[in-house]
């Protein structure tokens, strides 16, 4: 719902990318990233998905595509309904 936010835990979510032709995982948020201990608005939710934003700014350097490998239970949600 609109007002949600979502904190992801230092290198909870892990990807591999095209940037090295999927050789290797990837765990984000990093302590250095602008994230790292922040909360995010919750966007785009449908059933099981939602979007946040993630850049500081955009374009990001980094445009390969990133598939999913696995998350782990450190994503804490707010549930802070705004009507």
């Amino acid at each position: 719902m609109i007002g949600d936010r979502v904190k992801f835990d230092d290198l909870s979510i892990t990807f591999r990318c095209q940037e090295d032709s999927l050789g290797s995982d990837h765990s984000y948020p990093r302590a250095s990233d602008p994230v790292s201990d922040r909360w995010l608005d919750i966007t785009n939710i449908t059933d099981d998905t939602f979007d946040c934003i993630v850049l500081a700014s955009t374009p990001q350097s980094v445009t390969s595509a990133h598939t999913f490998v696995s998350a782990n239970s450190s994503i804490t949600i707010n549930k802070c309904h705004i009507l």
